[in-house]
């Protein structure tokens, strides 16, 4: 026979257990922190929750974002996350903005844009360099 486990704290539905004849009594043993209740089923971001009773509750644990300062939040707790402020998806840079219902890129400002292309130049000037020097090499061994 079996019964229906729940988290000790949480109470949410961990799973079947199986229940233990009764040596003395007959009958089965319940095991603890399980009920014979079975739980409801619970769609996707729900979860099945003990309190007397089951009850299906809202289940958004995990990483979030802040929509403002990019600040990074676990949420452990059973439940729905109140603040509108926080998002599930991850920036996707320290520049990037919130803009209604995902991350953007600000266009850069001129003074940004100049120094970007200073460091992608002289990020590429080496392997410019290379090319230009195995060419060379190249252009040498043909010419003996």
């Amino acid at each position: 026979m079996n019964a229906y486990a729940y988290n000790p704290i949480t109470k949410e539905y961990v799973g079947r257990v199986k229940m233990q004849p009764n040596p003395l009594e007959g009958g089965f043993l319940l095991p603890a922190n399980s009920t014979l209740d079975k739980p409801p089923y619970a769609k996707k971001k729900q979860i099945a929750v003990w309190n007397d009773k089951w009850e299906i509750k809202k289940d958004n644990r995990g990483t979030y974002w802040s929509k403002k300062t990019k600040e990074e939040q676990e949420i452990t707790e059973i439940g729905l996350v109140k603040d509108k402020n926080w998002t599930k998806l991850q920036p996707i840079s320290g520049r990037c903005i919130w803009d209604v219902d995902q991350w953007v890129e600000p266009p850069l400002t001129i003074e940004e844009q100049e120094i970007k292309d200073k460091t992608d130049y002289s990020e590429t000037m080496p392997d410019l360099v290379k090319s230009l020097e195995a060419r060379i090499a190249l252009l040498e061994t043909r010419g003996k």
